[in-house]
């Protein structure tokens, strides 16, 4: 019986030690940087020893296979050794790749340290993060003074994200509006464009393209951008002379074919007179 009793009891005290052990280190912070495409920042990671004795060799290491970032120099950092109940902590300088999409990305991680029977895995995360930079532009086709005209918003975004559930609403300066006043374009992706058109007609001879943009950022935040552009009008016959319109010479044409139509039927008639009168001389001579 006092044999089983020791059995159990010196099981017990293995158990004990082995879970003790499993848990010596705890990760107790991670500071991630937020990374642009291209940008290098620096992860620290803080662990602590949950046991109260000390530990020695000590070390990290980042797993980046697959994914669009890395380390400027080693993927794993070593502490020769860890105290009891105290806490230190691991530095990496990670760089996120230019080509990079703006996402959160899951780091596998390592934590190991001398005579532990089983590595502690997990995983940091790491935000490759994207600015949504927009550049606008109002273009018209027939900007003639008092002439309805086609106004186009061309929308560009230069920045690394893609901007969402983008909508133009529009307001009329100059000139009233022939089609809605609002078009929504929805995304707008990095490095593209997309445009919003309107109808409009001219009432004032200094027209402005007047317009509030709104879109969902990276973070999924709503912006809005004021955009503002004066627009140059021209008069009829500025315009026919820039080429921005061309005369109508339908009626041009139309008088010179009734002409040439009359000129013909008086030709026939003169000649037809002067037939008839050689003929009438021909017959009194004879």
């Amino acid at each position: 019986m006092q044999k089983n009793i020791s059995s159990v009891m010196a099981a017990l005290i293995i158990l004990i030690f082995l879970a003790r052990a499993s848990s010596a280190l705890a990760v107790k912070s991670v500071d991630a940087p937020n990374l642009f495409p291209g940008q290098e920042g620096e992860l620290r990671v803080e662990v602590k020893n949950t046991l109260d004795q000390q530990i020695q060799d000590v070390s990290f290491s980042l797993d980046f296979t697959g994914l669009p970032l890395s380390s400027l120099g080693s993927s794993e950092d070593v502490l020769d050794n860890l105290n009891g109940d105290e806490d230190d902590s691991f530095s990496f300088d990670i760089r996120a790749s230019s080509t990079a999409e703006p996402q959160d990305y899951k780091v596998p991680y390592t934590l190991t340290y001398k005579g532990q029977a089983t590595p502690m895995k997990g995983v940091v995360t790491i935000r490759v993060i994207g600015n949504v930079e927009l550049n606008v532009f109002a273009s018209t086709k027939t900007p003639v003074v008092s002439s309805s005209d086609e106004l186009t918003i061309q929308i560009t975004n230069t920045g690394f994200a893609d901007a969402r559930y983008v909508s133009v609403q529009l307001f009329p300066a100059g000139f009233f509006l022939l089609s809605d006043d609002n078009v929504y374009i929805g995304d707008i992706s990095s490095d593209d464009f997309q445009t919003a058109v309107f109808n409009i007609k001219y009432t004032s001879e200094t027209p402005t393209a007047e317009a509030i943009i709104e879109y969902l950022d990276f973070n999924n935040q709503k912006q809005t951008m004021v955009f503002k552009q004066n627009i140059e009008l021209y008069t009829q016959k500025e315009a026919i002379n820039a080429g921005i319109i061309s005369t109508n010479n339908t009626g041009i044409y139309i008088t010179g074919l009734v002409l040439i139509i009359l000129i013909w039927i008086i030709w026939r008639a003169i000649r037809k007179r002067l037939r008839k009168r050689r003929s009438m001389q021909r017959e009194s001579s004879a």
